[in-house]
């Protein structure tokens, strides 16, 4: 079957057709494959037209990893137009913190220390939604078949959630081992650590094609996965969690560990030894004191207790350390991860992170990229550690061509860790006033008359 034949739009956008028939050979002859095309040019819908063409022909299955929430949605949005042509049986996955009906109807635990709640809670067999999948087997069966069949109904899932009393994280991991094509985001495909959950150990990698959209975001996406960070304030701050939760035995070990970060941290140097850094935070105490921490640090039965029964959080501190403190230990005998320091923060830091990229999409049938920027592609392909001989790479074209107005202000961003209700009142206060629409400031007390 080929992409002209289950494209679901009336006709090809000009180049669309083109790239298509590429990524269907790229899929064909399981090769590497780099898609660069303007925003706006339609590459979803030639991707997946390409893929599942191929896919369809070979029995493969298709991952398909977004960025974001957002464009997940879009892709299956694409998918969904599609399953009039080609019958798609498709599953989305997005974080356990997105799905926990536990979480919205209990307390808002932040996202930092979620991982730890849910662990928390179904271990003791606190979260009765989890239970009571393994007791509603035959309607979860009918729920399972109906998200596949219809694919990115999100709310449509939470709300059956709901209505059954299960979780809707475990229905849609049941829900991708009955889907030929997966659509989630880069942490289930590139996180070696989260990727079990997409790909068991026992299934066929060579069986697989994976897409990964929006590219070019790969290398800071590695970076961050694979860098740890510990403030000094981090440090001070779990001291005062572990006192005021009458800890004074991990409280009196901070401490000391408190004051000999300080004095090694002390010198100019930047980049420092893990060993004598571990050495020097020890001192005196045995070899296993340290380990004995980290377990206590991640595990503390005590503060778990009391966060639930207080509805609180688990001081983000505890976790942050006992996170450093264990990768810093898992990682002395590894060359790749140094730590390294700045006038406030310790970081472990991969050095290789391209080495972390090869590794996580290694095996699979296909691998297909696509972006809007990736000029120049050597340098690109370089970066994330891909061979140029062994990769084709696809420069869409377009003869259509576009006037866009561009305006460039240095007075604000977008950047995601600085997105408050300042900053967007302060984008829509410049975008209206280059339009010339008068704009009320809801952060500003408005006047009354007189």
């Amino acid at each position: 079957m080929r992409p002209e034949e289950i494209f679901p739009y009336p006709e090809f956008r000009q180049g669309q057709k083109e790239l298509a028939d590429s990524v269907y050979l790229a899929c064909k002859n399981g090769q590497r494959f780099v898609a660069e095309a303007m925003s706006g040019f339609g590459k979803t819908a030639a991707v997946l037209a390409g893929s599942l063409s191929a896919a369809s022909e070979d029995e493969l299955e298709i991952i398909y990893v977004c960025r974001t929430k957002r464009q997940v949605f879009r892709v299956l949005e694409e998918l969904n137009r599609f399953s009039g042509r080609l019958p798609v049986r498709a599953a989305s996955l997005f974080s356990k913190y997105d799905y926990c009906l536990l979480r919205q109807k209990s307390f808002g635990v932040s996202p930092e220390t979620f991982k730890w709640y849910c662990s928390f809670q179904t271990s003791n067999n606190l979260c009765s939604y989890f239970l009571n999948v393994a007791f509603n087997l035959d309607k979860i069966e009918g729920l399972v078949e109906e998200q596949i069949r219809k694919p990115g109904s999100f709310s449509g899932l939470m709300k059956k959630g709901t209505e059954l009393h299960v979780c809707p994280y475990e229905v849609a991991r049941l829900s991708l081992a009955r889907s030929k094509i997966m659509v989630t985001t880069y942490h289930y495909l590139l996180d070696e650590n989260s990727q079990p959950i997409l790909i068991p150990g026992d299934k066929a990698r060579d069986k697989i094609i994976a897409v990964v959209d929006e590219a070019h975001n790969i290398r800071d996406f590695m970076s961050g996965i694979s860098t740890t960070a510990l403030s000094f304030s981090d440090i001070t701050d779990c001291i005062d969690d572990s006192r005021s939760l009458y800890l004074p035995r991990i409280c009196s070990a901070i401490s000391e560990i408190s004051e000999r970060v300080k004095e090694f941290c002390s010198s100019d140097h930047w980049l420092l030894s893990k060993e004598q850094f571990v050495s020097k935070i020890t001192a005196n105490h045995t070899k296993d004191w340290l380990s004995d921490l980290v377990f206590e640090l991640s595990t503390n039965s005590g503060v778990a207790w009391y966060s639930v029964a207080t509805n609180r959080n688990l001081p983000a501190s505890i976790i942050k350390l006992g996170a450093f403190l264990s990768a810093l230990l898992s990682s002395l005998s590894s060359e790749d991860i140094a730590l390294v320091k700045s006038d406030r923060t310790l970081f472990l830091a991969d050095t290789r992170p391209a080495s972390r990229f090869l590794r996580a999409t290694a095996g699979f049938k296909s691998l297909i990229l696509l972006s809007a920027t990736i000029n120049p592609p050597n340098l690109f392909l370089r970066s994330i550690g891909l061979d140029e001989s062994s990769t084709v790479v696809h420069s869409a074209t377009t003869s259509h061509k576009f006037r866009i107005r561009t305006v460039i202000d240095c007075g604000v961003t977008t950047r995601f860790k600085m997105r408050t209700a300042e900053m967007y009142s302060k984008i829509a206060l410049r975008i209206a006033f280059r339009k010339g629409v008068q704009f009320i400031d809801p952060a500003r007390p408005r006047r009354t008359p007189g």
